[in-house]
């Protein structure tokens, strides 16, 4: 069984991943229904704001890293990068282009962005 397909793993993932996503949740509900910033920004922002949360508990609990933190820390940040800028892409053509309601697109990018970070987490950023 292919070690990111685990069911102690998975769950560690799921764990961690509904925590940050419920912190993420109300940091954009927090930034843009209660302070009236743009959805884009609120939602990058967030996303920015939740990622030391992620990295430590995924480093040390999910996968039970034993890379060096630099190693680590340097993967997660290419993804994380990488992961606000396609919740930002995502999130801009849900909400400007199709004019989705923007916890719908959010919650749809969301899916998008754990298939991403749960295969790049396991296969790259927490490997030696």
């Amino acid at each position: 069984m292919s070690e990111f397909l685990k069911p102690g793993r998975l769950i560690r993932f799921a764990l961690v991943g509904v925590s940050t996503a419920v912190l993420f949740l109300l940091l954009v509900f927090l930034l843009h229904e209660s302070l009236g910033i743009n959805v884009v920004v609120a939602s990058t922002t967030a996303c920015i704001a939740t990622l030391v949360y992620n990295y430590n508990l995924h480093y040390r609990w999910t996968f039970r890293a034993s890379a060096p933190h630099g190693q680590a820390m340097l993967r997660f940040l290419v993804m994380s990068g990488c992961s606000v800028i396609i919740n930002a892409i995502l999130m801009y053509a849900a909400t400007e282009v199709f004019v989705v309601h923007w916890l719908v697109a959010q919650i749809s990018t969301g899916a998008v962005m754990v298939a991403w970070n749960l295969v790049l987490s396991s296969l790259w950023v927490y490997r030696e």
